[in-house]
């Protein structure tokens, strides 16, 4: 009767083994997205900042310092959306996850068809390997995603004062 319910509790630590695995899955999608919207959102904004720049000191002469200052607003704004798509560009890459291995389906195969053998055990084993990898991945995309939300605050950042300045040089220029 204790096998038949040991059987049964290694059971339900299997399923929260799987819950567990599924769940880092599920938090890596959501970083990869996240990642991902931050990069479309200040591409985007980069590109409308330009055009807005350039018709606004394209309309008129405006004097060259105006010019060299969102020259160089343009450049360190594009310096900060590169930084900002390497740091998320690590969130996104594919991690090394090995889930199982044939091998190990052949390995559990034979245990399961052993009876001295305990097949549930090694389940629990490799299931706390996986789910062990999966969170050290994820530790990496969350940091990796802090990192490039900084730069995305300077690349989202840099662009309006851009356009300020360029509006400025039209208006003072």
């Amino acid at each position: 009767m204790s096998t038949e319910s040991d059987s049964q509790d290694l059971g339900r630590v299997i399923d929260v083994g799987r819950a567990a695995i599924q769940q880092e899955y599920m938090i890596a999608e959501r970083l990869d997205a996240k990642s991902r919207n931050l990069m479309t959102l200040a591409g985007s904004w980069f590109a409308v900042a330009q055009v807005v720049a350039g018709i606004t000191l394209g309309a008129q002469d405006v004097r060259s310092g105006w010019l060299y200052a969102v020259a160089i607003l343009a450049g360190l704004s594009g310096a900060f959306l590169a930084s900002s798509l390497w740091q998320t560009s690590r969130v996104w890459s594919l991690k090394p996850e090995i889930d199982i291995l044939p091998a190990a389906l052949f390995e559990m195969e034979d245990r399961a068809k052993d009876p001295h053998s305990d097949l549930d055990v090694a389940l629990v084993q490799h299931y706390a390997s996986v789910l062990q990898t999966r969170r050290m991945n994820n530790e990496d995309r969350v940091f990796y995603l802090r990192r490039a939300e900084r730069m995305w605050a300077f690349a989202v950042l840099f662009p309006l004062l851009e356009i300020l300045v360029s509006l400025g040089g039209r208006l003072f220029g």
